[in-house]
């Protein structure tokens, strides 16, 4: 069975035809493999990361290095230089700075501090278990943003700051709860300037921050296993039938690009 993880079974669940695509060739159908390219505000998200990275990695880091470090692991990631990003791109760009001061904000506030989450490990800790179901056992893997001795936390990146952890993170940290053992938090971080347009300092929420309690963990085992059963049921159904019962959902979602869409109207003769 094929080998997953929290973003590709989240594919499964809300665009199963383009998860049907990643795993084309392992489905006998190389000729359909495609995976959608990763966006200009995937790529924000990964960078805001390496930029926060320093808070840990190097205590004597100002907000500007840090600010410095994402910009340019934005620009590696696009493969472009700052004059060349596109409309799209320039606005991720952009909002950088922003995402990197309110995430400052969120890791000296007495919320995160009282966390007590303990020395700092390493960040990136690969997750590995085996989730079983009625057919096939699953290797699920998964990454941890910021392991440290008593708990682990994810940074996500987002325009809007929800009031609870979203449903698909939830199953994240559950995950990884579950795997280590120790507790698990999650931090929003939304771009709010440092000025508002008239001048003045603003007082905008610019972080959200969540735990995951025991229970929660347990409703997140009982998800995983929920969707390893779907993932190996469309397996075991086969190409055909998988994708007989797997029609494009929102093709103008954030999963689709240019040449899955063309991919869908070649199939399914649908198109957004």
């Amino acid at each position: 069975m094929l080998p997953t993880s929290h973003s590709d079974s989240n594919l499964a669940l809300n665009e199963p035809f383009l998860w049907l695509l990643k795993h084309g060739e392992a489905f006998g159908h190389p000729e359909w493999q495609y995976k959608t390219t990763f966006s200009a505000f995937g790529d924000r998200g990964n960078a805001v990361e390496a930029g926060v990275n320093l808070f840990y990695t190097r205590p004597d880091c100002t907000m500007e290095d840090m600010v410095a470090l994402a910009l340019h692991d934005f620009l590696l990631r696009r493969e472009k230089q700052e004059e060349d990003l596109d409309e799209a791109e320039l606005k991720e760009y952009s909002a950088i700075p922003h995402y990197i001061r309110c995430a400052q904000l969120a890791l000296t506030s007495s919320e995160f501090e009282a966390l007590d989450q303990g020395k700092f490990i390493t960040t990136q800790r690969k997750v590995t278990a085996i989730v079983n179901s009625r057919s096939h056992p699953q290797d699920w893997r998964g990454y941890i943003d910021f392991h440290l001795e008593k708990g682990d936390w994810d940074l996500k990146t987002t325009t809007n700051l929800p009031s609870d952890i979203r449903p698909s993170h939830r199953r994240q940290l559950a995950f990884y709860g579950s795997s280590t053992g120790n507790a698990q938090h999650i931090v929003y971080v939304k771009p709010v300037p440092e000025m508002t347009a008239t001048g003045k300092t603003s007082t905008a929420k610019a972080y959200a921050i969540f735990s995951l309690d025991q229970s929660e963990i347990e409703i997140g085992e009982r998800g995983r296993r929920a969707v390893t059963e779907y993932m190996c049921t469309l397996y075991e159904m086969g190409w055909e039938k998988a994708m007989r019962v797997s029609p494009p959902r929102d093709m103008t979602s954030i999963y689709w690009d240019v040449r899955a869409r063309a991919i869908a109207k070649e199939i399914w003769g649908v198109q957004p």
